[in-house]
């Protein structure tokens, strides 16, 4: 903060405040605990540096997009952190820093403990700029699923370009997902049985009674088949199936295949071969007949 105070030498400037602020009641009031220096580390650098990286900005600003803050800031680390990440904001657009500002906001003031779930539109709006395309959730969904990993093991800057290609319908549909995923995720349940309306809303899933949908097991053999013709690489290939079903046969399935997804993370490490056949026919029983029905 040393460049912050430095030049606001006889002002105190409103980042400086937010910035302590959020220190002292975000941090070290709501999320950590007295003592647990590691936390109160991790919640400044999660929730409260943007305050910080505005204000040793010094109101000077750029060209360049909001999105392109995501890799530039990637790239800070150490005791200058703070100072290599304002002269990434110091980059931005005038309307790009009001968007990275909206985004640190939303961190600050959020009540999870994750706070990233509670500020997707923040930070979707700030990565793909506010632009939409003509893409559907479905084709958002495969453009994610072939995002790389950033060098911090994020591709979130590759998944929100997607969600910029995406219809407003689309990008309403795909935000859900992501919520519904992100949320559950932080709350230590799972997403693939809690999010299922939504993944298969995103799909475009027919309504109840379209001819020539899929079934449920129909759902299965349309997956493989896509995931041969893509050499086994994952294109979001269910979602794509997904999209030829019919909502209940779509939820059917995914309901199924993310119980058989459970079996398998339970086995991995398992000694046993019929580990994840026992575990199938224990857990699975139900949504296997529902999706035989």
């Amino acid at each position: 903060m040393d460049l912050c105070l430095n030049a606001s030498s006889k002002t105190v400037v409103p980042e400086l405040i937010d910035f302590v602020k959020c220190y002292k009641h975000v941090c070290h009031g709501k999320q950590c605990k007295t003592g647990d220096n590691k936390c109160l580390g991790e919640c400044i650098w999660s929730r409260c540096a943007g305050f910080a990286v505005k204000c040793n900005a010094d109101k000077k600003s750029g060209g360049k997009s909001c999105a392109t803050a995501w890799a530039c800031t990637d790239s800070c680390k150490g005791d200058k952190a703070i100072e290599c990440m304002s002269g990434c904001y110091k980059q931005l657009s005038k309307s790009a820093q009001t968007d990275y500002d909206k985004l640190w906001y939303c961190l600050a003031n959020s009540n999870a403990k994750q706070a990233w779930a509670d500020c997707l539109d923040e930070s979707l709006l700030c990565v793909s700029g506010g632009t939409t395309g003509k893409n559907s959730c479905v084709e958002v969904s495969v453009c994610d699923s072939k995002c790389p990993k950033g060098p911090n093991g994020d591709k979130f800057p590759c998944t929100s370009a997607c969600y910029g290609k995406g219809t407003k319908a689309a990008q309403g549909q795909y935000a859900k997902l992501l919520k519904c995923i992100y949320t559950v995720q932080n709350t230590g349940g799972d997403p693939g049985g809690t999010c299922g309306n939504d993944v298969v809303a995103c799909a475009g899933a027919k309504p109840d009674g379209t001819k020539g949908t899929l079934g449920c097991q129909e759902i299965s053999g349309c997956e493989k088949n896509c995931k041969k013709a893509a050499n086994g690489k994952d294109e979001a290939c269910a979602m794509q199936c997904l999209a030829k079903a019919s909502k209940t046969e779509a939820l059917k399935w995914w309901k199924l295949a993310m119980c058989y997804g459970g079996c398998g993370g339970k086995c991995k490490d398992s000694k046993d071969p019929k580990c994840n056949e026992n575990c199938v026919k224990k857990d699975c029983k139900q949504q296997t007949l529902d999706c035989l029905s």
